[in-house]
């Protein structure tokens, strides 16, 4: 099909990327990748750049396909504790499934906290059973570890530096 796939009559899209399909369920992978609910039905784009941002910087990682790939938890919105301690025992069931070594949460700053923070403690345990990291966090270590780079400077006012402030692991707090 010459590389793309029509979309929606406007733009093509990438064929099926290896970087991605192989990836998936990929057991012993360093890391296992987590995303939110909508993000592989309408932003799968994300998902994509993610992919070959790993590939690029020879990440060893996965993605799981099965119950406990989604880490939304939107039960923790209702104050369900025990649906929301559910979900978060899959989300790590699955991990331990797939062996990896740590977790990296996608961007959403509540799904980072139903697990990194309450997802432990809805099932009884100080901390996570597995090293959990945000995904700024993240690319902030791809970065300063020289495995990624930013191809230039970026040109507005203000200071990028900020929006690591609050995430755990990033040593950007003031």
């Amino acid at each position: 099909m010459n590389g793309s796939i029509p979309c929606n009559g406007r733009r093509k899209m990438p064929e099926r990327s290896s970087k991605t399909a192989d990836s998936l369920d990929k057991v012993g992978a360093d890391l296992m990748y987590s995303v939110i609910a909508p993000e592989p039905k309408f932003q799968a784009g994300l998902i994509y750049q993610t992919a070959t941002m790993m590939h690029a910087a020879g990440v060893n990682w996965t993605m799981p396909s099965t119950p406990g790939w989604d880490n939304s938890n939107m039960a923790m919105y209702t104050g369900d504790n025990e649906i929301s301690g559910r979900i978060a025992r899959a989300f790590f069931e699955t991990a331990a499934k797939l062996r990896v070594k740590r977790i990296v949460m996608g961007e959403c700053g509540h799904a980072f906290r139903s697990v990194y923070d309450m997802g432990n403690r809805w099932n009884s345990w100080v901390m996570p059973p597995f090293e959990v990291v945000h995904a700024l966090a993240f690319y902030h270590e791809l970065l300063t570890q020289g495995r990624i780079t930013i191809k230039e400077k970026y040109k507005k006012k203000g200071d990028p530096a900020r929006s690591l402030q609050c995430i755990p692991g990033t040593g950007s707090a003031r």
